[in-house]
């Protein structure tokens, strides 16, 4: 976000300027650019196949055009995510920053875990750069390959299905969350099971105060398919 900040000449204060600079790329199907300007595609931070053949520390101060969450200081956030498309799919790079050691790590733990009790996460690996920095690859679950074209999965979080404002977040009951998403889901009784279960897991793993930004319903593709990481 300094990057951005600096790049763009404004104040953290300043989010519609900011919005502008990374809105082409946001979450899910939606695009924000300057009246006038064509729609288009922004190419990944990264492009490659080979995360060896990268290296991850010489991301850190480039700018990135893409609107990712997480922009706040906290732990979350201490992590700098970047875009990454490769001939396999379309991914997030996730590199730990000084002062947070083992950050991604213990994120890739945690994935791990809630793969193992059946919770919905998306599919993540851990690599390592040339220099044998490691970083966490995530799989971008809001990009579907349909005919060879990178398309985008409309999603909600809970507080736009809700219709309350995000500053908001904290304070919407698990139970309004949960009856929300599965009255909008084509399987509500599935919804209800998995949005619980992804509760109870925060709560063990002491996160205990999941905030309703951070739920979601995905539209899933009708006729795309999404790839996975290379098993190697």
């Amino acid at each position: 976000m300094s990057v951005l900040r600096r790049a763009v000449k404004t104040g953290l204060d300043d989010e519609f300027t900011l919005l502008l600079a990374v809105g082409a790329d946001a979450p899910g199907d939606v695009q924000v650019v300057p009246h006038g300007e064509p729609l288009t595609e922004v190419a990944a931070l990264v492009d490659g196949d080979r995360p060896e053949d990268l290296d991850f520390t010489a991301l850190v101060d480039k700018i990135d055009p893409h609107a990712l969450p997480g922009v706040q200081q906290k732990a979350s956030a201490s992590m700098i995510s970047t875009p990454l498309a490769a001939g396999f799919g379309r991914f997030i790079l996730k590199l730990s920053q000084a002062g947070f050691p083992y950050l991604i790590e213990n994120e890739a733990i945690h994935l791990t875990a809630a793969r193992s009790l059946n919770i919905p996460v998306a599919i993540a690996q851990m690599i390592a750069d040339r220099t044998g920095t490691s970083g966490l690859l995530v799989q971008r679950f809001d990009r579907f390959e349909t005919g060879g074209v990178w398309k985008r999965s409309p999603f909600e979080d809970a507080t736009q299905v809700m219709g309350i404002p995000p500053s908001e977040k904290y304070r919407a009951d698990a139970i309004e969350v949960v009856e929300a998403l599965a009255s909008v889901a084509h399987a509500p009784r599935v919804a209800i099971r998995n949005l619980y279960l992804q509760f109870l897991f925060a709560w063990l793993g002491r996160i205990h105060r999941v905030r309703s930004t951070a739920v979601h319903r995905i539209s899933a593709p009708a006729d795309g398919t999404r790839t996975g990481l290379p098993t190697a």
